[in-house]
């Protein structure tokens, strides 16, 4: 259990971690310092039983993930439309494109990606960014939105000339436990360069469990290895991270939400 830092967590999904049997109550009770996590959305389904889970510093984004192309859509959309006026949501997505095992739904997933853009934009809220395999395509797709619609590539796992090509978006860069494996040089390089103002950190729980727990379940309770991990490699104390990245969730959401002091 970390006592060092505040629980900061802008994205991980209680649902699956419940599917794992990985209990997302331990959050709340074996966390003393919770300051801010955001539980993600990858359908319309379960909405009500993700927001029966509360506390003070937990908020929830609604969307479709990229993946999720032979669900109904427009049933899905439509719970998305209701979804989005709960006071406690505070993102869009996750959306994006995934072309890792198929490049056969980009029509889907294009749609899926506009339609959440769409409605990020008249909500004024972020857009959370899925992407894999997929770095010209979703810099293509997220161009029309430029200046119109702030959003988080989260989980991170390009390298630094993505950061290069997409600073211009306004996005914020978000880091998950991928970036503490050996193999990930790429990713490992770019959490370096990417500028202050843009990072975030992030578990993606219970997927991509960071060292030294990978193989495990994941959880929000894992994090503060992936803030410590990411301060080394950019030459920095981790609580000097940890206070740029609370500065950083209220630049994105502002009076949206209360971080405590």
């Amino acid at each position: 259990m970390n006592n060092t830092y505040k629980l900061i967590d802008t994205h991980f999904h209680m649902m699956e971690m419940l599917r794992k049997e990985i209990s997302p109550h331990d959050i709340f009770t074996q966390s003393q310092d919770i300051a801010f996590l955001m539980d993600i959305a990858v359908d319309g389904d379960n909405f009500d039983q993700r927001t029966n889970i509360t506390h003070s510093s937990l908020y929830y984004s609604a969307g479709i993930h990229p993946e999720n192309t032979n669900i109904d859509i427009d049933k899905h959309k439509n719970l998305v439309l209701e979804q989005v006026e709960h006071p406690r949501v505070i993102a869009i997505g996750e959306t994006g494109i995934d072309l890792h095992y198929t490049k056969d739904t980009l029509p889907i997933q294009l749609d899926l990606l506009h339609f959440q853009a769409e409605l990020a934009i008249k909500k004024d809220l972020p857009l959370v960014i899925h992407s894999r395999d997929a770095d010209k395509e979703i810099l293509q797709a997220l161009k029309p939105y430029k200046g119109k619609v702030q959003g988080i590539f989260h989980c991170f796992s390009s390298g630094p000339e993505f950061v290069e090509n997409s600073l211009d978006l306004g996005f914020y860069y978000s880091f998950a436990g991928n970036v503490t494996f050996k193999s990930a040089r790429n990713i490992q390089e770019a959490a370096r360069v990417v500028p202050k103002e843009r990072i975030f950190v992030e578990t993606d729980a219970p997927y991509l469990t960071p060292v030294p727990h990978r193989g495990k379940g994941n959880s929000p309770l894992y994090v503060h290895h992936t803030l410590e991990y990411v301060a080394t490699q950019r030459e920095m104390l981790p609580k000097s991270l940890e206070d740029q990245i609370l500065i950083n969730i209220r630049s994105l959401w502002g009076n949206k939400i209360n971080l405590p002091l």
